[in-house]
């Protein structure tokens, strides 16, 4: 059986030693892929980098994933730092 999943993690550069203690452990935000195939489920997830054709800004940027068909946001990231594809 052949099985994937995107997996994000986010993880914010700190801007002082006090954003530095703030800051929190790695977040992962996993979709199957299932849900990303059109053919099969109807989940959205956009990798963004601009908004109203400007730049992200930094407490966003400099990439974000937003998930349009999810009811909550709870799979949203802001300043995202890696995306991997795993099987």
């Amino acid at each position: 059986m052949f099985r994937a999943a995107l997996c994000v993690a986010w993880l914010a550069a700190a801007a002082s030693p006090a954003a530095a203690q703030a800051v929190p452990a790695p977040t992962v935000a996993a979709f199957s892929l299932g849900e990303l195939d059109a053919g099969v489920g109807t989940t959205e997830a956009l990798l963004v980098y601009q908004r109203e054709g400007q730049p992200l800004s930094p407490e966003i940027g400099p990439f974000r994933l937003v998930v349009p068909t999810d009811k909550r946001a709870a799979r949203w990231v802001r300043n995202l730092v890696r995306l991997s594809v795993s099987d």
